[in-house]
């Protein structure tokens, strides 16, 4: 319980991590989303500073604790659950055989972030002015104020485009 760790991540804010977890599982699968999908049941959530990451790359779920520990609740879920809506993209993407990979590489990162940056907005409505961290319209405004960015190169800020599809098409 060393609070001055880069590692240290308070009881209650990992208390907030799974609340998010669990909340934000039931309310993709309400959506009408497959389940999210992981490797290890139950699932490995890792808490700890990215900057040091070391053997810790097998976690299914990994958040930087030097960001997030002086983060209010809002911000934690909302990070948590766009992390957590990566695992329901690969319940789409064969089965998550591909994992993360496919993100990155063969899907993009515009359809990847986008997408999980847009259900940051579906989800939680709480939470669209300001989540004191990573909000949607932060990024809807980066992206409409950069005429020069392409759709595909757009990456978090593609989530406007997945929001307009996503109103026209249901």
């Amino acid at each position: 319980d060393d609070v001055t760790d880069p590692d240290y991540f308070s009881t209650a804010n990992a208390n907030r991590v799974s609340d998010a977890l669990d909340d934000g599982h039931q309310e993709f699968v309400d959506l009408g989303f497959m389940a999210p999908f992981f490797t290890t049941d139950p699932s490995e959530v890792c808490i700890y500073d990215s900057s040091n990451i070391g053997g810790a790359n097998f976690c299914e779920i990994s958040l930087d604790t030097p960001y997030l520990q002086t983060q209010a609740e809002p911000c934690i879920r909302l990070v948590t659950g766009h992390e957590l809506f990566h695992h329901v993209q690969y319940a789409y993407i064969n089965n998550g055989a591909t994992n993360c990979g496919a993100c990155g590489g063969t899907w993009g990162t515009w359809t990847c972030e986008g997408t999980a940056r847009l259900m940051q907005d579906k989800v939680y409505n709480d939470l669209d002015q300001d989540a004191g961290c990573i909000t949607y319209l932060d990024e809807i405004n980066d992206y409409l104020l950069n005429p020069n960015l392409t759709l595909t190169s757009a990456s978090y800020q593609a989530a406007l485009f997945w929001n307009y599809l996503s109103e026209q098409l249901g």
